[in-house]
Formats: structure tokens, C-alpha cells, sequence
């Protein structure tokens, strides 16, 4: 996919940065989902905008803003993805 304006990324990784190795198993650390110490900024770069000239290609890394990958609560208590999100693990920022 490829977009004039925005780029399309992925997060490196896992959504969330929050689980620890213990002795060989995974300790999740964090389970709050407001908190943006544990969300992952590190993205990888799948398409540029077509309409810019730019010195970003596909396949770099880069540091986002912790919304980008965030999960929020609305009004009525349903958990949503942010504004960025395209599909399973697409952003477009």
C-alpha cells in the first residue's frame, strides 16, 4: 500500500514493552493500558508518501510518538485502537 502523504509502519516488535524474562518464562510487568511507559515507540517503515521527497526509505527504523500504538478506552468503555491504525499491525502516520 502506498499512500501520498503518510507513511505505512509497523511496530518493532510487540505493541506494548511489557513483559520481563524470568527464568526462562514471561513475567508481564504492566497490565494497565493507560500507562505510555511500556508502549513501544520503535517502528519500521513499510511505504513513504509518493508525494514527498524524502530521505526515509523503506525498511528504516524509526522512533514514533507512544499514541501511535496505544489502546485507549472511549466514553462507553470499549477499548479501540488509536487514530493511526490501518490494519493488524499497519499504521499510517
Amino acid at each position: 500500500m502506498k499512500s501520498p502523504y503518510n507513511y505505512v509502519i509497523s511496530p518493532s516488535g510487540e505493541r506494548y514493552n511489557n513483559s520481563v524474562d524470568v527464568e526462562g518464562k514471561s513475567l508481564i510487568v504492566n497490565t494497565e493500558i493507560f500507562n505510555h511507559e511500556y508502549v513501544n515507540r520503535e517502528a519500521t517503515v513499510h511505504s513513504c508518501p509518493t508525494m514527498l521527497d524524502t530521505s526515509i526509505k523503506p525498511g528504516a527504523k524509526a522512533i514514533v510518538h507512544h499514541n501511535v500504538f496505544r489502546r485507549w478506552y472511549d466514553v462507553k468503555g470499549v477499548e479501540r485502537n488509536s487514530k493511526a491504525w490501518f490494519n493488524e499491525d499497519k499504521y499510517i502516520v
